[in-house]
């Protein structure tokens, strides 16, 4: 009798497990409780406000208490508050900044989330070096194809000669042999036109303007210099997204266009963290820098003038441009 009451109590306890089971499989799936924040975010007293009254830290969870669309309620030190997940950083205080700076062109870009501001960005500047920096990416994703080789010796010609900056107009002489990737490390962290002008004379413009349209810039605006091309900001906005790609990437000669745009001999622009930078000036009328910022979410500048520049206030003025998107980048990312 005691082995049947016992073989009854077990059966009983499959049959009442097994519903449990699958009552607990056929519910439905709760949503989940709290939510990932990777970035900063607005917060805001009421879903749809367009204003936010503080802002919430990036944060391994926090409560979530109610949905509407991309609204979502979670629970913060000041009590429910509401954040968009669509939030973008407000750029009120950039424009009235930015207008203090003026025939100045502005193009940011913070690279992890795709987020862009942009001042006077269509408009169009005189280039000066910046479009050095778009053509070595040219000769390096060439190389990268076997198309050319940098270890290819050029020998100097009368016709490459150029004033202004560069070493090689007070080193080297006529006849002197340098080979391809030397002259393109030249070109960058030097400057040097004499090297741009050797480069292109062996490598020409042709397939680079077709480079150019190809990355959505205006190959029109190409001159035969290469560093007397006319450019805007969006432009060289996206030379630097092109070159960030390539020098982040494991190719053959990322390392060394990365070390050359760092080493950088001419940097107008400041910052607290390391910056691949090229920078372009023509007295009166360019005073340029291009930077990829290594904060720890890292972003683009551009800050494009017409100015003399080589003067303090030049100096200061890039300076305090550069220090508030570095400030901005900090806050929002």
């Amino acid at each position: 009798m005691k082995k049947y009451l016992a073989k009854l109590l077990v059966l009983i306890l499959v049959l009442l497990l097994a519903t449990v089971f699958t009552v607990v499989a056929n519910e439905p799936e709760l949503e989940p409780s709290f939510l990932y924040l990777t970035r900063t975010m607005g917060l805001f007293e009421n879903k749809y406000d367009t204003v936010h009254v503080n802002i919430v830290s990036p944060q391994a969870a926090v409560t979530v208490l109610e949905r509407h669309d991309n609204w979502v309620l979670i629970n913060t030190w000041l009590g429910p508050r509401w954040i968009n997940l669509d939030f973008t950083p407000p750029t009120s205080n950039a424009d009235n900044f930015i207008r203090r700076f003026p025939n100045t062109a502005i193009f940011y870009k913070n690279i992890e989330t795709g987020f862009t501001y942009t001042w006077n960005a269509d408009s169009v500047f005189f280039g000066a070096s910046l479009s050095k920096a778009s053509y070595a990416l040219y000769l390096y994703q060439r190389a990268e194809r076997g198309e050319i080789d940098l270890d290819y010796e050029i020998t100097l010609q009368w016709q490459d000669w150029h004033s202004g900056s560069g070493v090689i107009l007070h080193r080297y002489g006529v006849g002197h042999r340098l080979t391809t990737g030397r002259l393109i490390e030249l070109s960058l962290y030097q400057s040097d036109n004499i090297a741009t002008m050797a480069l292109r004379r062996v490598y020409g413009i042709e397939g680079y303007m077709q480079f150019i349209r190809e990355l959505g810039a205006n190959p029109s605006r190409v001159r035969d210099r290469i560093m007397n091309s006319d450019l805007t900001a969006n432009e060289v906005g996206i030379f630097a997204r092109a070159i960030f790609d390539y020098i982040e990437s494991d190719a053959t000669y990322s390392q060394k266009f990365k070390d050359a745009l760092i080493n950088n001999q001419f940097p107008f622009q400041t910052s607290d963290y390391v910056r691949a930078s090229k920078t372009g000036w023509t007295n009166p009328s360019a005073w340029h820098d291009m930077s990829i910022v290594y904060a720890p979410s890292p972003y683009i500048l551009v800050i494009m003038s017409r100015r003399r520049g080589w003067q303090p206030q030049d100096y200061q003025d890039f300076a305090d441009i550069s220090m508030f998107f570095q400030e901005f980048n900090d806050r929002w990312f």
